[in-house]
């Protein structure tokens, strides 16, 4: 069971099989934060169908084959400027997020990659790279979680 303080989420390690290389994606809004996609899980849905539509909304990404899934959750919390942001646009009130994260494994060609494949895009540079430096690069407050779902499933 989640903690209803904080916001049911995805994580998606994509692999490229043949470089052994994780997808990434730099943040439109902060410049030299790299991720991977993630995003909430909306009330009724699946973690996999997330994982699958958050991936699709923000990479464009649909040519994926299901590897594996993290078994639990990780936490983390959000900063209070973040938790002034939420607040001012009038989002849910939640201290932090609980990510389930999957890893697929790419299986298409790099031409459907396409960050502005929705109305809200997030991102605005992608590169394959290695686990390890995902977690390197990403924004301070999600490193712990996103280092523990990737050593979860292997990556690091």
């Amino acid at each position: 069971m989640i903690d209803s303080n904080y916001r049911r989420c995805v994580g998606i390690f994509v692999l490229q099989k043949r470089s052994g290389l994780i997808f990434a994606a730099e943040r439109i809004n902060e410049p030299g934060a790299w991720q991977i996609p993630q995003g909430g899980a909306e009330d009724g849905e699946e973690d996999y169908d997330a994982a699958l539509r958050e991936l699709r909304e923000e990479t464009g990404i649909c040519s994926v084959k299901y590897l594996a899934n993290t078994k639990g959750r990780h936490n983390y919390d959000f900063p209070t400027y973040i938790l002034e942001k939420r607040k001012k646009r009038g989002w849910a009130d939640y201290k932090g997020q609980s990510i389930k994260f999957f890893l697929f494994e790419f299986i298409g060609n790099e031409s459907e990659i396409n960050l502005a494949s929705s109305k809200e895009i997030e991102f605005s540079h992608w590169k394959w790279i290695e686990a390890k430096k995902i977690v390197d690069q990403m924004i301070d407050f999600k490193k712990e979680a996103i280092y523990a779902g990737a050593k979860e499933l292997e990556l690091v």
